[in-house]
């Protein structure tokens, strides 16, 4: 079952590698490389923390939190249990058009990154969440076009990262539960105490 699974990753993967488009080949090679994305990032975040009010700072909040517990389980948890070498770095006949990284594949990171963030970004702004879906499915694509990573890398990333932006949006309700019942809890004595 695991071979014909691991079959059926390694055609797939050749088949969206050997796409060989010179349009393709660029736009994938931009989309994939982090360092393309920072300026857009920092103005982003600098725009929600200063121009924002209370719910876009809660928004930037949670997307920290988002990215540290991705990362952290994707790049340092469960690389180091499934240990899958990258395919650029075990096939022959790979058109790679970035550098390829020593670290394990399964699952990707910044597949796993994105769709967390993005999930997460879609929970907050419902209306935006095709844009932001869009995003995660591109990023997550690029890996396997530029050669890095498999299609069930990304395909598990994207999975990892959406439940994981579930449990903070679902952590964040409680936590926000729990200050309206205190909140209540506080107006209600402050009641009583008046007509004592």
């Amino acid at each position: 079952m695991l071979e014909t699974l691991n079959n059926i990753d390694i055609q797939l993967f050749h088949l969206i590698n050997h796409t060989n488009c010179f349009f393709l080949d660029w736009l994938m090679t931009f989309v994939t490389e982090l360092h393309n994305w920072r300026l857009i990032i920092i103005l982003s975040v600098s725009a929600l923390i200063i121009r924002g009010k209370k719910k876009e700072r809660l928004v930037v909040l949670g997307l920290l939190f988002m990215i540290l517990i991705t990362d952290q389980l994707s790049s340092s948890g469960l690389k180091f249990i499934f240990k899958r070498i990258r395919p650029c770095n075990v096939l022959d006949n790979i058109n790679l058009l970035v550098g390829c990284s020593g670290s394990f594949s399964f699952p990707s990171s910044h597949a796993t990154n994105i769709s967390g963030a993005m999930s997460y970004l879609s929970f907050k702004y419902p209306k935006l969440a095709p844009a932001f879906i869009f995003s995660a499915l591109l990023v997550g694509y690029s890996r396997i076009y530029v050669g890095v990573h498999y299609p069930f890398d990304v395909l598990a990333g994207w999975i990892i990262g959406a439940l994981c932006a579930l449990l903070v949006v679902g952590v964040e309700k409680q936590i926000r539960r729990r200050i309206d019942h205190e909140r209540h809890e506080k107006i209600r004595k402050n009641t009583e105490n008046m007509y004592k």
